[in-house]
């Protein structure tokens, strides 16, 4: 199980870096699916959007809600995951109910790469 983000698919102004490690491990996530599937093991990536976290968030108490209400403001949904959604989507993944789930990027963004907005 990798865990990238958004965005390795979504480009964000001023991240080139970050975006270059999270679309590297989306490359190497279907690399191991065709080097190890034949061996039954499956390699998944979950790549969420914004999540309610101090990296997220920083660590200005007093701009999270402000930080949290831009970070909603980019996906349809107008919301941000919680690290228990994101938690929930790896496990199902690495259940036998997703024995068919192999070299797959699951994008749990609320929708965020559906917009193209990045800021």
């Amino acid at each position: 199980m990798n865990i990238g983000s958004i965005h390795g698919a979504q480009p964000f102004a001023a991240l080139p870096l970050y975006a270059a490690s999270k679309g590297a491990i989306e490359s190497l996530t279907r690399q191991l699916c065709v080097e190890y599937g034949g061996f039954g093991i499956r390699i998944n990536t979950v790549a969420p959007g914004a999540v309610n976290t101090p990296m997220t968030t920083g660590s200005d108490l007093e701009r999270v809600e402000d930080v949290l209400r831009v970070a909603a403001d980019l996906s349809p949904m107008n919301r941000v995951s919680s690290a228990d959604e994101v938690a929930s989507v790896i496990n199902f993944l690495l259940s036998a109910e997703a024995v068919g789930f192999n070299g797959a990027i699951v994008r749990m963004d609320n929708g965020m790469a559906a917009t193209g907005r990045n800021r």
